[in-house]
């Protein structure tokens, strides 16, 4: 699973939109959605750091989810 997908499932889980995770977290509207969506294939540390903090959820824990993502896909 890529990051994006990881983080809109984390956000929709705590009820924010993206528009609230972009002004609390300083970034634009487009990138969070770019993020999300899959537009921005690489996006900095810095950016995703920056969800994670608004999100209440680590870099570790989101390292977690997406190999575990990765995981249950190749054994499908």
């Amino acid at each position: 699973m890529q990051i994006g997908k990881v983080i809109k499932r984390i956000r929709t889980k705590k009820g924010l939109s993206q528009s609230e995770v972009a002004r609390r977290s300083g970034l634009s509207l487009s990138t969070v959605h770019g993020i999300e969506c899959g537009d921005n294939k690489e996006p900095s540390f810095r950016k995703i750091a920056a969800i994670c903090a608004v999100l209440d959820f680590s870099l570790d824990e989101l390292q977690q989810r997406i190999q575990k993502s990765r995981s249950d896909n190749l054994s499908q």
